[in-house]
């Protein structure tokens, strides 16, 4: 009968040494290399959590140390440092994204508007967009509170030309950036922080998309 030898090797020892060894798990080295600071973190909440599993079970017996509760709020601090920036600078870029898409949605309704005239004209202001029936956009748009981090302005300029731009509510909060169209389409952007109502303005800024 024949033997065969199994070419299999043992897992090496584990990536790190903690006392929380419970948690970590036995890997290749290759594994270990390519280990993130993301999932350190999340072994991090596992010990946490169960870290405090293990006090509210044994809290009828005897109170956290003072080295645990400083250990959990140490680690819930480092967690929201990297959390709370992270969040704000998503939710940025998302006002941004829905600013910059908007501007092309009320540069077609203008379109649409002069179009529809019996003498093509862009609309005087925004409520001529948003008072038709139906409407040629949403009047949620032109709030005076603004909308997901913009305040929206429509500036008639003439029969022929407009402008209309989106400027943050909270300048590097809400939205780092200021954004404009006109009757050309194109979207132009700034790092300004108001309104922007004239050709020679909207000229003055950096074209994004056409």
């Amino acid at each position: 009968m024949e033997t065969f030898t199994s070419t299999r090797q043992v897992a090496p020892a584990v990536c790190f040494k903690s006392d929380r060894s419970n948690l970590w798990h036995r890997e290749t080295p290759k594994f270990c290399k390519s280990i993130t600071f993301e999932y350190i973190i999340f072994l991090e909440i596992l010990w946490t959590v169960n870290l405090i599993k293990k006090g509210i079970s044994m809290m009828k017996y005897k109170g956290f140390s003072l080295v645990e509760i400083m250990v959990v709020v140490g680690i819930i601090a480092l967690l929201t440092a990297i959390a709370v920036p992270n969040a704000l600078r998503a939710r940025l870029n998302a006002n941004e994204s829905a600013a910059k898409s908007t501007l092309k949605t009320i540069a077609i309704a203008c379109e649409s508007y002069r179009a529809s005239q019996a003498v093509p004209a862009y609309p005087a202001n925004s409520a001529a967009l948003t008072g038709a029936t139906p409407a040629y956009i949403d009047a949620s748009v032109f709030v005076a509170g603004g909308k997901q981090g913009y305040v929206f302005v429509y500036t008639y300029v003439g029969a022929s030309n407009f402008v209309c731009s989106a400027h943050p509510i909270s300048a590097n909060i809400t939205g780092s950036n200021r954004f404009a169209v006109n009757e050309s389409g194109v979207l132009r952007s700034d790092g300004g922080a108001s309104a922007v109502t004239t050709e020679a303005n909207y000229a003055g800024m950096k074209i994004i998309d056409y």
